[in-house]
């Protein structure tokens, strides 16, 4: 399926308050693969109003701590990721929660593996079974990472991650397309995701 930017920041931004400016600065890192992964760690949950968090990395960041880190990685492994999807899992009998996490590419094969098991953690805590329907996790890669396979896309399926690619400007990368074949046969799903209005 695909996702579009201006869903996503309709979705965070019109509801949550983020800034239009840190939406025009994600997207100018976002909108291509190249050398460094870029990753945008988005939360929804609220108790009475919509609220929420972001994380925003680099693996050019992150490799300024630690060496050959990927984006995503390194978002999992802060203290974010546990807090941030807490929260909103906390939330989730009063307002569905929306985990969405956004990258330049796809994870590789070893940050894939390391998604599912952070996943399966995180709902192991709250005691949820995959795909039960009280959290919607989106994985949203602006294009295919040439190492990443169909097994690894459909290990993130299977832990519940949809699946979807970022449209950005009405514009789909070349390698964004052969991801879109690949998730409409893994998720027999087409067309757009779209958030709650």
């Amino acid at each position: 399926m695909l996702l579009t930017w201006n869903e996503i920041k309709r979705f965070y931004g019109e509801y949550a308050n983020i800034a239009s400016n840190d939406f025009l600065e994600y997207g100018e890192r976002l909108d291509r693969a190249g050398k460094h992964t870029y990753g945008l760690l988005l939360t929804s949950f609220s108790k009475t109003r919509f609220t929420t968090s972001q994380t925003f990395a680099s693996n050019y960041e992150a490799r300024k701590k630690e060496d050959g880190i990927h984006a995503e990685e390194y978002i999992v492994k802060t203290l974010v990721w546990e807090t941030d999807v807490a929260g909103a899992l906390e939330h989730r009998k009063v307002e569905h929660p929306y985990i969405t996490l956004i990258l330049n590419r796809t994870p590789c094969p070893s940050c894939a593996k390391m998604l599912v098991a952070a996943t399966d953690k995180v709902r192991a805590k709250f005691q949820m079974e995959r795909n039960d329907g009280s959290v919607t996790f989106v994985l949203c890669c602006l294009g295919r990472y040439i190492h990443t396979t169909n097994t690894e896309l459909i290990n993130l399926s299977k832990a519940g991650w949809k699946l979807t690619v970022l449209e950005m400007d009405n514009w789909v990368t070349t390698r964004g397309k052969n991801l879109l074949t690949r998730c409409h046969s893994i998720q027999n799903k087409t067309g757009y995701f779209t958030y709650p209005k």
